[in-house]
């Protein structure tokens, strides 16, 4: 539910046809957020289409190259709000106004785009974004492109017919819902339209977005719109349909391109099947790409985010959609990878509280209530042995795990012999022994399960993960771009500042005895408080007394094999060799040995 306590310095983005976007500082989240907020005049068609939206937004959260969605909240019944990442540095159209992108830019940022189109059908065959132009292009400080707003993407026509008008009354820069004066429905930018979105084909495919990419690529590269000078949409809708900027494109393109630039060229083909595909896009893009560093062309751009804040923000997001068993698979996915996530076990018995047991009593259902019980004291268990807040009786949280749940467990310990016992007769001769056992069955099992789960967690998880030294993100591997911001270590300094961030994750940490081994997720919960304070941790690494010795040393070792895969690509004679590096770092709190680390491909050890 939405609360102004949650959100506070608000400032006013754009508007579009359904909603309102803020720039807001959320203090669950503790960092500044974009806030979509569904205007609440909306019909109950309208709404249908932004819970779609809002739907399918947040199923391509995990992708890099789209902009990120962190929940989705419901302020009152039936009208939601997307909170997103915000992106400080504006979309391509207003980067392109400025005159700050140059050609390798633009080829970049098309190749991202095309990536997240992919990434998208991927998720969701048969996905069709319908609204590609640079206003939807977000770019980061260290330029990232990402996709975002997806409210056409799902768009049918009997959703917005009422709202349809005059295709003649409408601006050619902004999305619209129109239908022509034959009465085809149209949905769309009109600059960037395909031929059969303004025909008003009810089937779109990816080759619409083929279309609209080829038409922002034209744009882009020249550094105008071509059709831009039109006079009206009408004007617009003709030169689509009589192949205009396929002409153009024929003119222009091969003087941009070293390779072959044919396949672009179709891409604005009037005739959907002469077009290419995305991937067929993507690939012609990659190549003309080669004089750049590899590591900005990471087609599988993933995020890798706080296993405990995504997963409680993705089970009530889902619950919002009204995909509650959506959301229970989901928390249940999550605990199989991380077992460790308090919050999340206390969900599932809150669940199993409020929507199964508490319907079961209140109608005297019997059932499978025996299991149901025992499986909620589990995740009730777990959440008290996992954190400690779980035992204060004084919050709703301690309240229901501390004392609601054990009164329901004894019960059932009681009801042995006793079947009319939750039908509200008494039995007096209570059996404590019965009780006291089962308890006690039930904590020994659960510890054994805990030290179980950080046994297997330590055996299988990567000791790869480090931060981004510009905005802390925790990434996977060290010659990775980042998925937040796109920054990419493409010197020997920044990769070993890098590489040091991920030291204390291998194999650095002592726990508060001085003496052992610290699990897995409490040293990579140590990294991501790091990456909150990532200025002053690169200060205090760059401060100190041997850090340029040990610079000096890493260029000419493992930095200069790094160097040359994050340019190049890895072989397989190098990752043998990074595979045997090994040096000592002289301050004990960092390691006494940086074991074999190269980024992904490092083996387990």
């Amino acid at each position: 539910m939405f609360s102004n306590e949650r959100f506070t310095d608000f400032q006013y983005i754009g508007e579009g046809g359904m909603g309102t976007v803020y720039k807001v500082f959320d203090h669950h989240l503790g960092k500044t957020c974009a806030l979509k907020l569904y205007k609440h005049s909306l019909t109950e068609a309208e709404t249908k289409v932004s819970m779609r939206e809002s739907a399918l937004w947040f199923t391509f959260r995990d992708y890099g190259h789209v902009v990120e969605v962190y929940e989705i909240l419901e302020f009152e019944p039936g009208k939601v709000g997307i909170l997103m990442e915000y992106i400080d540095q504006g979309n391509l159209r207003s980067q392109l106004n400025a005159g700050t992108l140059s050609i390798k830019d633009k080829i970049l940022a098309l190749f991202d785009i095309s990536c997240a189109l992919m990434s998208c059908l991927k998720t969701v065959p048969g996905f069709c974004h319908l609204d590609i132009k640079p206003q939807n292009c977000l770019r980061t400080r260290y330029g990232l492109t990402k996709l975002t707003d997806f409210g056409l993407a799902l768009a049918k026509p009997v959703d917005l017919l009422e709202k349809s008008t005059s295709w003649a009354k409408q601006g050619t820069h902004k999305s619209m819902f129109v239908r022509s004066h034959d009465g085809a429905f149209c949905a769309g930018t009109p600059l960037y339209m395909s031929p059969e979105q303004i025909i008003g084909c009810k089937n779109p495919d990816e080759r619409s977005d083929v279309y609209a990419l080829g038409v922002m690529a034209l744009e882009l590269l020249s550094g105008k719109h071509p059709l831009a000078d039109l006079p009206d949409v009408h004007s617009v809708f003709n030169a689509h349909l009589k192949g205009s900027l396929g002409r153009l494109a024929r003119e222009f393109f091969p003087s941009i391109f070293a390779l072959n630039s044919g396949i672009l060229i179709n891409s604005l083909d009037v005739d959907p099947g002469k077009r290419p595909t995305i991937a067929e896009i993507n690939s012609f893009l990659f190549a003309n790409l080669s004089d750049i560093p590899l590591g900005y062309l990471n087609r599988n751009l993933l995020k890798l985010p706080d296993p405990v804040d995504e997963t409680l923000r993705t089970a009530r997001s889902l619950w919002t959609l009204g995909r509650s068993e959506e959301a229970i698979k989901h928390l249940h996915r999550n605990l199989v990878m991380d077992p460790f996530q308090a919050d999340s076990w206390y969900l599932l018995a809150q669940w199993n509280w409020t929507s199964k047991l508490q319907p079961m009593l209140a109608e005297r259902l019997d059932g499978n209530l025996d299991l149901l019980l025992q499986e909620t004291c589990i995740y009730a268990i777990r959440a008290l042995i996992l954190d400690k807040k779980y035992s204060d009786p004084q919050t709703q949280e301690g309240l229901l795990v501390g004392v609601i749940i054990p009164q329901m467990a004894f019960q059932l310990t009681q009801r042995k012999g006793n079947h009319d016992k939750f039908r509200g007769k008494r039995k007096d001769n209570i059996n404590w022994e019965e009780y006291t056992k089962w308890v006690n069955n039930l904590v020994n099992e659960q510890s054994i399960w805990l030290k179980g789960q950080e046994r297997r967690i330590e055996e299988v998880e990567g000791k790869s993960r480090c931060l981004c030294i510009r905005c802390g993100e925790v990434k996977m591997y060290i010659i990775m771009r980042c998925p937040r911001c796109g920054f990419l270590p493409t010197d020997i300094k920044s990769l070993y500042i890098t590489y040091l961030t991920n030291l204390l994750l291998k194999s650095g940490m002592r726990n508060s005895e001085g003496v052992g081994h610290v699990p897995y997720q409490i040293r990579m919960n140590y990294l991501r408080q790091m990456g909150k304070n990532i200025d002053n941790c690169v200060d205090a690494f760059i401060n100190r007394s041997e850090f340029k010795n040990e610079l000096r040393a890493f260029s000419k070792g493992m930095g200069a094999k790094l160097l040359d895969m994050l340019y190049n690509g890895p072989n397989l004679e190098e990752m043998k060799r990074l595979e045997d590096f090994h040096r000592h770092i002289k301050k004990r709190r960092f390691s006494d040995k940086v074991r074999n680390f190269f980024g992904f491909f490092s083996k387990k050890q």
